[in-house]
């Protein structure tokens, strides 16, 4: 009769016996239950999450800016997640229960809101915004002021666009500089039409919009005086207004 030992079984039921004795917390009601666990290892804990999580949401049309208060019981920290459309990149946390966040663009956004007990222990709501374009159109003559006369100048021209239309001191350039100058010299991608340009209560108004309009995404208008109004020496004063907006 012959005898012979195989480590390489040996190794096997060694290590298959190792695995199936693993260690951990076995209490299901436990924070860091482990299901694998076979045996307990004392390790188990458990905590109690913050509750009755409440917010309200303020946003500001003209300027897109959203602001969250936060409140809850048992909450250690907040933190804030505000969606750019498909980008959660911005996250706000605070051990504060505020957080304010201003949007590049209007329509739907999400919001996440986490009351935290730790770091990575907390509850969260989502909320929906949505920020509305703001359609008011009235301008605020409000501002820098462009007085008509100024001590050893004399005015050799001004436009105050009292009118419905331009005068005759304006060229209006139209299309997308092709084929001469495509893009304009400076790689623009709207189309200038002249439906862009208002004149009314005597402001001039240039609207940007997006839209397609001959192969451009974008139409706008452009207005010179180039080869009618020219100045060597002076001042020239311009009173204008940008929207708030990124660009």
């Amino acid at each position: 009769m012959n005898l012979r030992f195989n480590p390489f079984l040996l190794i096997v039921i060694i290590t298959f016996f190792l695995v199936n004795c693993k260690k951990g917390c076995t209490d299901p009601n436990a924070a860091n239950y482990d299901p694998d666990a076979k045996k307990d290892n004392g390790t188990c804990y458990n905590f109690t999450l913050p509750t009755n999580l409440n917010y309200s949401v303020t946003v500001d049309s003209g300027t897109k800016k959203v602001d969250v208060v936060a409140t809850s019981i048992g909450a250690n920290g907040y933190s804030f997640v505000f969606y750019e459309l498909l980008d959660s990149s911005n996250v706000q946390f605070s051990s504060l229960n505020t957080a304010s966040h201003t949007y590049s663009d209007f329509g739907q956004h999400k919001i996440a809101i986490r009351a935290h007990l730790t770091a990575n222990v907390y509850i969260e709501e989502t909320y929906f915004i949505y920020v509305p374009e703001n359609t008011d159109t009235t301008i605020s003559n409000a501002g820098y002021i462009t007085p008509l006369l100024y001590p050893n100048y004399t005015l050799v021209w001004n436009d105050e666009f009292n009118d419905t239309l331009l005068n005759s001191n304006w060229i209006q350039e139209i299309g997308n500089g092709c084929p001469n100058l495509c893009g304009w010299g400076n790689n623009e991608l709207q189309f200038y039409k002249a439906e862009n340009t208002s004149l009314e209560n005597g402001f001039l108004t240039i609207t940007a919009k997006e839209e397609s309009f001959s192969g451009s995404n974008y139409t706008s208008s452009r207005i010179k005086t180039q080869g009618i109004q020219s100045f060597t020496y002076g001042r020239i004063d311009i009173r204008a207004k940008l929207p708030y907006s990124q660009g």
